[in-house]
């Protein structure tokens, strides 16, 4: 009986000094769950994509493991395919030598892989005329694919009937003139080049800076800005009355622009940006933009019959830039002394050559197109 009180008496013991090492110490720590995705490794994980990869920096996968292309193992979260785990792109995996390693090919990632004859700019295959499928556009299969066709054979949902023939003048190209396109587009170019240049013309004119809300506004009537279907250009994009001839160019046709314009300026006023008042200056940019304008006329009268143009319509817009009896230029060196027009030459030929290198921007098909 004695035995048993002092066995009692320790295990009192015991637990009071166990207690007080608690309140001492604190609670006994219970042991650390493993979390894959918490940033810490813990065995068995290899990493964590939570924040601890070194063992293989950004190759950790979802499930904690070091993803290791080539080894017939998808890797969660990291790898589409692998080798022969490829139940999601059967025979299409690509191997850790491709640009995109254990992945499905992708049409549109600017590389060819799997299936694909071209894709995007990688199109030696078939340059310029890679089609969405990423495969080679052919005019006369009757699918209406690739940059270079606005319709094929019975695929012709935008000019029923009228497609041009594989072997005709414009294969693969629906007839400019149901919609007029591209000769609409170019009268956009040309009131984009006249309104800026205005805005140039106006600032010498008075000897100011350019205003900066004069060019806004001229981008805007051509782009439409925050309302695309109110800009001259943009709103032939979606034109009710059917797809436009060339699509999507609207931002690539307004840079060509003020290229051009810059060019301008910067050919006729060497002083620009500083503002200087220079009415010679002035009336050089007035005549650019009308015989860029008139040049423009004449290219759309042929675009729309799908005719040579008219070497005399050329002519007569020559004419009132400069050696007509009313020349614009010869007008200016009358008028105002001092205004040299030595430069009108160099002028009329950077007008005319942008004119035409837009016409062919629009429709590459077009007349006098190579």
């Amino acid at each position: 009986m004695d035995a048993i009180r002092v066995s009692l008496r320790k295990s009192a013991v015991c637990a009071a000094m166990f207690a007080l090492c608690v309140l001492m110490v604190g609670a006994v720590p219970a042991a650390r769950a493993q979390v894959c995705g918490d940033g810490v490794v813990d065995p068995p994980e290899q990493c964590d994509p939570g924040g601890d990869d070194s063992a293989c920096p950004l190759m950790c996968a979802d499930d904690c493991t070091c993803a290791v292309c080539g080894d017939n193992v998808i890797a969660p979260g990291f790898e589409d395919c692998d080798g022969t785990a490829d139940a999601a792109c059967p025979g299409l995996c690509q191997g850790i030598s491709d640009p995109f390693p254990c992945s499905c090919p992708v049409c549109g990632d600017g590389a060819v892989n799997g299936n694909e004859q071209c894709d995007d700019n990688d199109d030696l295959a078939c340059p310029g005329n890679c089609g969405s499928t990423c495969t080679c556009a052919v005019c006369g299969d009757n699918i209406a694919d690739g940059p270079n066709e606005t319709c094929d054979g019975t695929d012709d949902i935008l000019c029923p009937g009228l497609c041009g023939a594989p072997d005709g003048s414009r294969p693969c190209f629906c007839p400019l003139t149901p919609y007029k396109c591209a000769y609409k587009k170019a009268l956009c170019v040309g009131k984009g080049v006249e309104y800026l240049l205005k805005c140039h013309r106006n600032a010498e004119h008075k000897g100011v800076a350019v205003d900066p809300n004069c060019i806004q506004k001229g981008h805007i009537k051509f782009d439409g800005g925050v309302d695309p279907a109110h800009g001259c250009f943009e709103k032939l994009e979606t034109a009710a009355e059917g797809t436009c001839f060339t699509n999507d160019d609207t931002t690539s046709t307004e840079s060509d622009i003020d290229d051009f314009v810059n060019s301008i300026v910067t050919a006729v006023d060497p002083s620009y940006p500083t503002p200087v008042l220079d009415i010679c200056s002035a009336g050089k940019k007035q005549c650019v933009y009308k015989l860029t304008i008139a040049v423009l006329k004449c290219i759309g009268k042929a675009e729309r019959k799908n005719i040579p143009i008219d070497p005399v319509c050329i002519q007569k817009a020559e004419a009132k830039f400069n050696t007509g009896p009313f020349g614009c230029m010869s007008n200016l060196a009358t008028h105002f002394a001092g205004c040299s027009t030595s430069d009108a030459s160099t002028l009329q030929s950077a007008s005319e050559g942008f004119a035409h290198d837009i016409a062919c921007h629009l429709d590459p098909t077009g007349p006098g197109c190579p």
